[in-house]
């Protein structure tokens, strides 16, 4: 666990103490609370029996992922009398009206420097099993990087501010005239902010000040706090088992080839026939990354269009996004497998034409003859990159032939019966002893246990 390599890197460094991030806790035993991340370290340096851990402080510190203090999220859950919490959205979203982040973004006083660090013997500890060297990342991570241009806090904050002049909340940007961001000095219509975010180089709270729309980062919050709080979602199992697999391919047709691994490699490279999605699974192979709206969409595309296990499109985006985020992903692929907490965004038309001067520019952009000479897929890709589109005619009757049997089905329904009532949580301290469930479990959906749950799928 992440307790345990801690303790043994403090161990092996003779650490006094070590700081624990309030905003990123150890998934681990007490629950995934900022103490429980405290207890799982204390329990993790108490068993070490190379060496004695007892005598290492454990120093909690404000951390700066996320844009409310981690303790607001509690209060921002629905409660029930039968115990535990509710996750649901909506409600999380209303709960945190009430809080500010004004007050959260500390810059005064904060030191300049870093005293220095401790120096680490070479074999102090072992590099985890299956992590790459950096040096095995090959031509494609080292063009994505180059194309995405300056990756600094300078670019980070350009782009906050870019986000907040196009949602009409950063005036300051308008009566300055923001510096160009990116891509050449081009400003893209996008700010691309996500990956700024995920590593670091700007908080949350800061995105806030300079205008990025509180509910975008409100989002990251939810998600962060549903995968802190949910056993199944931190272990990647589904969160709803019932409605695991509701969009199986069994009678899905295909137009992408004889197997299931077909469908997979057409969506991959984006072979799909949809315009959006192909031009979206293009641009996260040549960039890291695609827009929100897109990977709605192509997620759309590749479980309830294809039939295919929302795990591959999960496993397919960790390998690929620069701003990967396993909360977010976790969340996201879940919620479009319909056995998560939100599934929300069931239904969508992931076959739509680009309807707008912008969607027309992006499918331009990604779908072009020159980039795909240009693109190198790795070799198990290649001949499915050279495979023909199917004629959009066929994509669109397709697609509507398999919502309209999702519908007929009830899995929409189903779906829809969890983002209304919500997913109820066993929680710590919460009465639920009469359930035998430990912290993290799923306890119900709304009120109605989940063991009595039913939903009406044919």
């Amino acid at each position: 666990t992440g307790a345990d390599a801690v303790a043994a890197a403090a161990c092996a460094l003779d650490l006094d103490a070590v700081a624990v991030d309030q905003d990123g806790p150890f998934h681990g035993e007490a629950g995934g609370t900022v103490a429980g991340a405290a207890e799982d370290l204390r329990v993790a340096l108490a068993r070490r029996e190379d060496k004695d851990g007892s005598g290492v402080e454990i120093v909690p510190v404000p951390g700066c992922s996320l844009l409310m203090r981690p303790e607001s999220a509690p209060r921002a859950l629905g409660r029930n009398r039968n115990g535990g919490r509710i996750l649901r959205w909506s409600t999380y979203l209303a709960g945190m009206k009430g809080w500010s982040h004004d007050s959260m973004d500390r810059t005064d006083g904060m030191p300049e420097s870093l005293p220095p660090g401790t120096k680490v013997p070479a074999d102090a500890f072992a590099a985890p099993d299956g992590l790459p060297e950096p040096t095995l990342a090959g031509r494609w991570a080292r063009d994505l990087l180059k194309r995405w241009g300056p990756i600094t806090e300078h670019e980070a904050l350009q782009r906050a501010k870019s986000a907040g002049m196009r949602h009409g909340k950063n005036d300051d940007v308008k009566e300055n005239n923001a510096e160009p961001i990116g891509e050449g000095g081009k400003t893209p219509p996008d700010s691309m902010l996500s990956p700024y975010l995920r590593w670091g180089l700007l908080s949350p709270r800061r995105a806030a000040h300079l205008g990025v729309r509180r509910r975008d980062l409100l989002w990251r919050d939810w998600s962060k706090t549903c995968r802190g709080v949910l056993g199944p979602l931190r272990r990647g199992d589904p969160v709803l088992p019932l409605l695991d697999g509701c969009c199986g391919a069994e009678a899905a047709p295909s137009l992408y080839g004889d197997t299931l691994e077909d469908s997979e490699r057409a969506w991959q490279t984006g072979r799909t026939g949809s315009p959006l999605v192909d031009a979206g699974m293009r641009q996260l192979w040549m960039q890291g990354w695609m827009p929100r709206r897109i990977r709605l969409m192509s997620a759309a595309c590749l479980v309830e269009g294809m039939g295919l296990d929302w795990r591959l499109g999960r496993d397919w985006f960790e390998h690929t996004l620069i701003d990967h985020d396993p909360d977010i992903n976790e969340m996201m692929w879940q919620n479009a497998g319909l056995c998560g907490v939100d599934p929300f965004y069931r239904g969508l038309k992931w076959e739509a034409d680009p309807s707008t001067p912008e969607e027309h520019a992006y499918v331009a952009q990604w779908s072009s003859q020159s980039l795909s000479e240009e693109i190198r897929w790795p070799p198990t890709l290649v001949k499915a990159a050279k495979r023909y589109l199917p004629h959009r005619e066929e994509v669109r009757a397709i697609a509507e032939e398999r919502r309209a049997a999702l519908r007929r089905r009830g899995v929409y329904a189903a779906a829809g019966k969890v983002v209304a009532r919500g997913v109820r949580v066993a929680w710590e301290g919460s009465d639920t002893s009469n359930t035998g469930a430990v912290p993290g479990e799923v306890l119900a959906v709304g009120r109605e246990p989940i063991e009595l749950v039913k939903f009406d799928i044919s």
